[in-house]
């Protein structure tokens, strides 16, 4: 009986670690579809800002910006998936301060995206951004009702993928 549950506690590691790297597999995906100027492709600055910076290397490096938040999601959630399914502290502490954030540059850049994106765009960036806080706290409250491994992993993808697409959408002039 020892043996069977060893077994057991095995192949539901493997399997979260098959979840971990699919979420990663999926964020890179995201990420790469932000550098465009539509809106399904809102040049996230959490993409665009550090491609920005890889420019210095050369004009090629800007195009490796979008593993940025996918390595970033596998280094954080990494220890996730051998504990109970709890969202931690950090976590929660982290979405909060980003919301925050987010919803006070959505609030200041308003004008700049009328001006250079118009209304369609922005009002979109908007909705995306709401469409993801009311998907956040849904998955917050589910993980908080009835902890799981799978109610923590799809809070953290929903995360990362809201960061890397949309929580910071390039409102104002286009580069």
């Amino acid at each position: 009986m020892t043996t069977w549950y060893f077994l057991n506690v095995e192949s539901r590691r493997q399997r979260n670690y098959a979840y971990l790297f699919l979420g990663a597999l999926l964020l890179t995906a995201i990420s790469y579809a932000t550098m465009g100027e539509s809106l399904y492709s809102p040049l996230s600055l959490t993409v665009v800002v550090p491609g920005l910076y890889l420019t210095s290397f050369g004009a090629a490096y800007f195009k490796i910006a979008f593993i940025i938040i996918p390595l970033v999601f596998i280094a954080w959630t990494w220890r996730l998936y051998i504990h109970d399914g709890k969202i931690p502290l950090r976590s929660s502490v982290t979405f909060l301060i980003t919301s925050l954030l987010s919803g006070f540059y959505l609030i200041t850049r308003w004008e700049y995206g009328l001006e250079y994106q118009g209304i369609d765009h922005t009002i979109a960036m908007y909705g995306y951004n709401l469409l993801f806080w009311l998907a956040l706290i849904f998955a917050y409250v589910w993980n908080r009702k009835k902890p799981t491994f799978f109610s923590s992993f799809l809070f953290h993808l929903i995360f990362f993928s809201w960061l890397s697409w949309v929580a910071f959408p390039w409102l104002g002039e286009l580069i």
